[in-house]
């Protein structure tokens, strides 16, 4: 029954804990309002605005939260598509991944959530795939494919090598920011599938839609048996014990 109750999609908040949470999200966007210029001491304040809302949230709905379960599996995503707070940009981004990334999406599915952070502004601006280009010959940047693959869905054994890496990072080249909004954008200018055009990755191929390639790329990631096994093993020690091994019957 109690499990039952953490995982049901429509359970609300304690309100004296969502209460908190929105004055937390009010005083960052005051924070991030009224520090808004470019100069030094205003970005430092805007910093430390934003790490202290990213905190914040965490520790109180750690501590007063009735939904426990689903913020134990939070935090075990905000570790695993990882977005640190400790550099500039990616930190004035990180309240908004959190609420609407990573807490929205914690008990949903895995494909939803790994596209959801893919093209969230915190991992664009990360692992510097909002500056990824592909276009008249340039190398796309494999901070964010190499990442993905080793990290965040198959694993260091999932079975893929080096020239996979560079293909995925021409698949999702062009996946960028809009620079009035700060929000996704694909620009497909820069984009480019380069020697992914001829190759398969882990099974999938191409179609030459562009970003619905992308798209489609990450959901063909997040259904393979390595990224099960992956995540299951992660999950099987956050909740069972460091000690389990990959091939333990629990993962």
């Amino acid at each position: 029954a109690f499990v039952e109750a953490q995982v049901a999609p429509r359970r609300a908040e304690h309100p004296a804990t969502a209460a908190l949470v929105l004055a937390i999200a009010a005083e960052w966007a005051a924070a991030s309002a009224a520090a808004a210029s470019d100069a030094p001491a205003a970005v430092q304040a805007r910093r430390r605005a934003a790490a202290t809302a990213a905190v914040s949230r965490s520790v109180v709905l750690a501590a007063w939260s009735n939904l426990q379960l689903r913020q134990v599996v939070a935090d075990f995503f905000a570790d695993h598509l990882h977005v640190s707070i400790a550099e500039q940009p990616s930190v004035f981004f990180v309240p908004a991944y959190d609420a609407q990334v990573i807490r929205a999406g914690a008990l949903g599915r895995f494909a939803d959530l790994l596209v959801a952070s893919a093209r969230s502004s915190a991992m664009l601006v990360y692992l510097d795939n909002a500056r990824s280009r592909a276009d008249r010959g340039r190398v796309p940047n494999e901070n964010y494919s190499r990442e993905l693959l080793e990290l965040h869905t198959v694993g260091v054994a999932g079975g893929y090598d080096e020239a996979d890496v560079v293909e995925v990072a021409h698949v999702l080249s062009g996946w960028s920011l809009d620079p009035a909004t700060r929000e996704f954008t694909f620009r497909s200018a820069w984009h480019d599938l380069g020697p992914a055009e001829s190759g398969g990755i882990l099974g999938w191929r191409p179609s030459g839609r562009g970003v619905a390639d992308g798209e489609s790329f990450l959901n063909h990631l997040a259904r393979l048996p390595a990224t099960a096994r992956f995540l299951c093993w992660k999950l099987a020690r956050r909740f069972g014990a460091d000690t389990i091994a990959p091939d333990d019957p629990l993962v």
